[in-house]
Parts: C-alpha cells; structure tokens; sequence
C-alpha cells in the first residue's frame, strides 16, 4: 500500500470509479459547450448566418454540467460550507453536525430524484429548437438527484463507522 494512502473499500472505490468517469463526462461537455460557443461566434460574426440551434444545446449542457458538478463536489467533500463554527465544536458535536448535513442533503437529492423523475416524464413538451423532447435535458436533474443521494447516503455511512 503506498504511503498516505488509506485502504478502501468496495464502494469506496466504486464511488472513485464513478466520480472519475462523471468527471471526465463534465470535461468532455465542457469542451463540448466552448466549441458550440465558439462555432456560434463563427457562424454569427464571420459569415453573418447565426445557428438557430447552438444557444438551446450549450443551455442544456451547462445545466447538466453544473448539476454533475454539484455531485461531484460533494463526493469530494468541495461543496459551499460554513466551518468556522463547526471547528469550534467538540468531536462527537462535530461528527452529529455532519451527519445532519449529509442527510439534509439526501433528502433534498430524493426530492429531486423523485420530483425530477415526474418532471420529466409528465413533461410532453418538446425543446424550443432542438427537435428533441424535453424529457431527455430534464433528466439531468433526477440524475444528479440520484448521484448525489447515493454519495449522501455512502457518507452517513461512513461517518458512523468512524
């Protein structure tokens, strides 16, 4: 085992796994929105005929980018948070204080999970231009939902078995 490295688990390490492809995932999108932004500038600027189509797509993109992102801070433990005071706490207050966190988190991730699954499924509608329906953009939010429930979940566990 190399050193500083601690020993994971099986979901441990699944949950790397899976963070890693997210990660690339976001990655590629990203360099998937500057194209089209760039292409866009092209089009728009330089041959005077502006894509009808590129705003709505790089639209979509950032939303599930952002959404990924936000699963993927919170497996990292990189999301928004307040530490000053929570420092100042004795050990067991501490562990409590995360462990609310987390599951006030869960509990927001199923309401997306869930809520996001009927928005889009009930959602009839079809994109502005991009003749797609709606369904297939609006999954970004049950899928980060159910991301981010999953890492939620794996770290209420793992702060009580420590």
């Amino acid at each position: 085992m190399e050193k500083g490295k601690q020993k994971h688990s099986f979901a441990a390490g699944a949950a790397d796994r899976i963070e890693q492809m997210l990660t690339s995932l976001c990655a590629f999108l990203l360099a998937a929105i500057t194209a089209i932004i760039l292409v866009s500038v092209f089009y728009r600027y330089v041959l005077g005929n502006a894509l009808s189509w590129s705003e709505e797509a790089g639209r979509f993109l950032v939303v599930f980018v952002g959404l990924t992102g936000a699963a993927i801070a919170l497996h990292k433990d990189e999301h928004a948070s307040f530490t000053a005071l929570l420092t100042r706490f004795p050990a067991r207050l501490q562990k409590a204080c995360r462990i609310l966190n987390y599951a006030l988190i869960a509990a927001f991730a199923g309401i997306m999970l869930v809520y996001g699954t009927e928005l889009a499924f009930d959602s009839g509608a079809t994109a502005e231009i991009i003749p797609m329906p709606m369904w297939i953009p609006l999954l970004s939010v049950p899928f980060s939902g159910g991301i981010m429930l999953l890492v939620a979940l794996m770290k209420i566990t793992s702060e009580l078995r420590r």
